[in-house]
């Protein structure tokens, strides 16, 4: 008998449970209060595959204790395939944009060494949702730094919000 392709959702969902020590929750319940709830929307809720706090999940191991995290993972359906948004809270300003730069560099390493191969494979995209005010003067050194992330890094914003689509 022919086995069933995964839905996307099932795929998403499969590929967290096998990346440890993250965990699945369902829509966007991973979004913390204070820290882009409500900045953080689908334009199509059905499409939501889930989410993942990993930041949250991640503090309690002591390899990351001091680590600098990243935020979130958005699972979102396109053309029926899980698709992946990280998403990382933080304040825009110029001294943002060397900590965003920090968190990018643990986020890729730890998709790397501790994710399954799925989610690794998965269509994805780096958004930074600022916590307040974007507030990165277009003449300082960060600037030019975070227009190198946005060109060499695939990094969108910072976004005062993020409609995932």
């Amino acid at each position: 008998m022919a086995r069933k392709s995964l839905s996307p959702t099932e795929q998403f969902r499969h590929a967290i449970d096998r990346s440890q020590p993250l965990r699945y929750r369902s829509g966007l319940s991973a979004i913390q209060r204070g820290q882009g709830r409500g900045q953080i929307t689908a334009a199509v809720t059905r499409n939501l595959l889930g989410s993942v706090y990993i930041d949250g999940d991640c503090r309690t191991m002591p390899i990351y204790d001091k680590a600098h995290r990243w935020d979130y993972a958005v699972g979102y359906s396109r053309r029926r395939r899980a698709h992946v948004f990280y998403i990382e809270v933080h304040p825009a300003d110029s001294h943002g944009v060397r900590e965003l730069r920090l968190k990018l560099d643990w986020l890729e390493d730890f998709v790397g060494a501790r994710c399954d191969p799925a989610l690794r494979g998965m269509p994805s995209e780096y958004h930074w949702v600022a916590s307040g005010k974007v507030k990165i003067p277009k003449h300082v050194p960060q600037y030019r730094e975070l227009q190198r992330l946005r060109a060499n890094r695939k990094l969108h914003g910072p976004h005062r919000k993020l409609e995932i689509a």
